[in-house]
């Protein structure tokens, strides 16, 4: 996730084409958010958030470039992304991306909760015991994205 940050936030040109995908596909499009941003696991749900939501563009776009169709293009830039493509268009990453995204939901509305201002000492055990439920409870059954 870091890396599709990176590589969009420190080349316009690269954003330029990605948000030309989208319009030629009639998508929204947001800019990658960075995962990383504090230790509270909300800025890794919005990131992962905007990835699922931007998949099929970011997809197409690396697509695009990894082509090599494309003559103004660096040979480096179109194996990363050919790399890109592989690891986003496997099986693997689709599961995972899903399975990540379920678990951090619940850990960001955990994380969310004890944050409040007027959150009362009893029920800070009440939030973490029912996360701990929904949190076994996706050992036997998926959750929403997966």
């Amino acid at each position: 996730m870091m890396n599709f940050y990176y590589m969009y936030h420190r080349s316009a040109k690269k954003w330029n084409e990605l948000k030309a995908v989208s319009e030629i596909l009639g998508e929204d499009i947001l800019k990658p958010v960075r995962a990383q941003g504090t230790p509270w696991i909300d800025h890794r749900r919005k990131a992962l958030r905007t990835l699922d939501r931007d998949y099929v563009c970011q997809v197409a776009h690396f697509q695009d470039v990894a082509s090599g169709v494309r003559t103004d293009i660096p040979a480096g830039d179109v194996a990363k992304m050919k790399g890109y493509l592989m690891k986003m268009t496997s099986h693997e990453f689709v599961l995972h991306l899903a399975f990540y995204q379920d678990l951090v939901e619940d850990l960001a509305e955990l994380s969310v909760s004890l944050q409040a201002d007027n959150l009362a000492l009893s029920a800070v055990r009440t939030n973490i015991e029912a996360t701990t439920v929904e949190l076994r409870t996706k050992l036997t059954k998926p959750g929403p994205r997966l």
